[in-house]
């Protein structure tokens, strides 16, 4: 003897229209006591920040996939006397555009909208100030090559200057015409110096004409609404399933007969 429960529904949507009022009551009290629990759930807001990754002669001074992947395995250390700093804790981080623009993007979170904000810029500031000692040495030391250089075409100007005056002395006077040839060979020497290291400090000036520090590019954002809970979000699915779960046992109990036992 085997018995079958069958369940012969007739007509469910004329059974869930006439118990309307039933479904509503389900559906609100379920989301109005899912949106009061996520009232006592502990909040978690998120703040960003762009940061954009200085430049150094057409190069950036630390790679945005490098920055990016040591902020979120912890490792990335900036600001004290020990290089440590708690400001990129429970920060992540992800590109903001191509790598090659050198944009990072810092998400931190907080218990309050205040605190997730202070949290993004203080990784901010962090990352600013960990790339500001490297850029500072770099202008550095790029600064005193090129002071280098102008003092070694002032020098070479200055040859050149001595040179034409000799020569045009003793184009004045009966010479030797070795002593003319070696002038002019000097000055073509010269001149040629001269040319190379103007060339060179142009070059230098071309080069480092786009460099610039670390900054923010977007400050810290107020956020407007938690990461977690989204209380709204948790009523409507919590309507839903009350929706859900209501209609079924309303069909049930109102054209789930159990069919007669069959024998088999």
């Amino acid at each position: 003897m085997n018995e079958v429960i069958a369940l012969r529904p007739s007509n469910s949507v004329a059974v869930l229209w006439s118990r309307r009022w039933v479904l509503v009551l389900a559906i609100v009290s379920a989301a109005a006591l899912a949106f009061g629990i996520a009232s006592f759930v502990r909040q978690t807001w998120e703040s960003q920040v762009v940061v954009q990754i200085g430049q150094i002669e057409d190069k950036l001074i630390e790679r945005p996939e490098v920055v990016a992947r040591r902020v979120n395995l912890g490792t990335l250390l900036c600001g004290g006397a020990d290089g440590y700093s708690d400001a990129l804790r429970a920060v992540t981080a992800s590109f903001d555009g191509a790598p090659d623009l050198g944009e990072v993007r810092l998400s931190a979170r907080g218990l309050t909208a205040d605190q997730a904000r202070a949290r993004a810029a203080a990784a901010g500031d962090c990352l600013v100030k960990r790339h500001q000692p490297l850029f500072d040495t770099a202008r550095e030391r790029t600064s005193d090559y090129r002071h280098a250089l102008k003092i070694q075409l002032d020098q070479a100007e200055e040859h050149i200057q001595i040179t034409t005056s000799l020569l045009a002395r003793v184009a004045l006077t009966p010479a030797n015409v070795a002593e003319v040839l070696l002038l002019q060979s000097t000055l073509n020497s010269d001149r040629t110096q001269h040319l190379e290291l103007a060339r060179e400090l142009r070059e230098i000036d071309v080069r480092h004409q786009n460099d610039g520090p670390t900054t923010i590019l977007q400050t810290a954002s107020m956020p407007a609404a938690p990461l977690w809970p989204r209380r709204g979000l948790i009523a409507f699915f919590a309507g839903a399933v009350a929706f859900a779960f209501a209609s079924g046992v309303l069909v049930f109990m109102s054209t789930g007969s159990i069919g007669a036992p069959q024998r088999t």
